[in-house]
């Protein structure tokens, strides 16, 4: 089964009752999907974001996270509405939320940097920490037992070539 989108598909997020929320790269929009019935709900756009790729989601308060270049912006994953547009570090493609933070972070790999990024009041989001990791860093994912956001990303090895290596972000 395929549903017609439209655009550059990105990174997408499942809600966990039938909904999927796609990026649409080119489009600069994010799409809401009913998985049930095979079809398309939305498109919402994410302007001013341009290019979003990474996208993450926090099921319990309905917020979606799209990074874009230099922005994430935030849109409520029920009615499509944009919450906010927080300023991040650039070359980001991925983005992760950690719900025990309550925080979403974006591996921004332009300038070897992640964004964290909170809800500090009721509707008003901010970046709270940016704390430096490795320039190309631009995936994310987060171990939710352990509390640590993982950032994959080729690093060099002194010697002209490079090497694997896994930055890490978590309390402390």
């Amino acid at each position: 089964m395929t549903i017609p989108v439209g655009g550059a598909l990105e990174y997408g997020v499942s809600d966990g009752k039938g909904h999927v929320f796609v990026n649409v790269e080119d489009k600069n929009e994010v799409v809401a999907i009913d998985s049930k019935a095979n079809r398309v709900l939305s498109h919402w756009t994410l302007a001013p974001g341009d290019g979003p790729s990474g996208l993450a989601i926090d099921v319990e308060h309905h917020h979606l996270f799209s990074g874009c270049n230099k922005k994430m912006i935030v849109t409520d994953s029920e009615t499509g509405k944009q919450l906010a547009v927080v300023d991040i570090g650039p070359g980001v493609d991925g983005a992760a939320f950690e719900p025990s933070w309550g925080v979403a972070i974006s591996a921004n790999g332009g300038d070897g940097t992640a964004s964290v990024v909170k809800e500090t009041s009721p509707g008003k989001f901010e970046a709270i920490q940016t704390p430096t990791t490795i320039k190309g860093a631009r995936t994310i994912t987060v171990d939710v037992k352990e509390h640590h956001a993982l950032m994959p990303c080729n690093v060099p090895d002194g010697k002209g070539g490079q090497t694997f290596g896994i930055a890490v972000l978590g309390a402390q």
